[in-house]
C-alpha cells in the first residue's frame, strides 16, 4: 500500500465532519480522517467550492455566527488548494460528468495531493490520482504504520 501525506477531502467528507446531524457510521470515518491532522500525520486540503457548499450546508443546521464559526475553525487545520483560469479551464474540458468534481480533481492534482478522500469514487472515475473512500484511507493509513 501506498503512504498518503496530502489528501483532498472531497465536499462530502467535510461535511460528514463539520455537520452534527450525518450519518454515524460516515461522520466517524471522516472524523479519523481528520484526527490524523491533530497528530502531524497528514495535510488536509479542500477547494473554495467546498466552502462555498459547506457555508449553505452549515445554514441548515446552525445560525449564521455558529456556520461562519464551524468554517473558521476547520480552516485553521485545512489548507485551501488553488481555483484559478487554469483550473476552470480544465475543469470544463475534462471528461467528468460533474463539473464541480472536476473541479476538485484539477484542484487537488495542482495542488499535488497524494490522493482524493470522499464517498463517492464513482464519480472520479477519470482521475489520475488514487481515490479512496474515508474508511479504504484509514484502512490504507494504518497499514502503513
Amino acid at each position: 500500500m501506498i503512504k498518503y501525506k496530502t489528501v483532498y477531502v472531497d465536499v462530502n467528507v467535510f461535511l460528514d465532519f463539520v455537520c452534527k446531524h450525518r450519518d454515524s457510521l460516515d461522520k466517524q470515518h471522516a472524523k479519523e480522517v481528520f484526527t490524523l491532522i491533530d497528530f502531524n500525520k497528514i495535510i488536509v486540503c479542500t477547494n473554495i467550492t467546498t466552502l462555498a457548499f459547506a457555508k449553505s450546508f452549515l445554514r441548515k443546521e446552525y445560525s449564521e455566527n455558529q456556520a461562519k464559526q464551524a468554517l473558521i475553525k476547520a480552516l485553521t487545520f485545512v489548507q485551501i488548494t488553488p481555483s484559478n483560469q487554469k483550473i476552470v479551464d480544465e475543469a470544463l474540458a475534462s471528461n467528468f460528468f460533474d463539473w464541480e468534481d472536476a473541479m476538485h480533481y484539477y484542484s487537488a492534482f495542482h495542488y499535488g495531493a497524494d490522493c482524493i478522500v470522499t464517498r463517492n469514487t464513482k464519480d472520479f472515475k477519470h482521475s489520475k490520482i488514487p481515490i479512496l473512500t474515508p474508511k479504504q484511507f484509514i484502512q490504507n493509513y494504518l497499514n502503513n504504520q
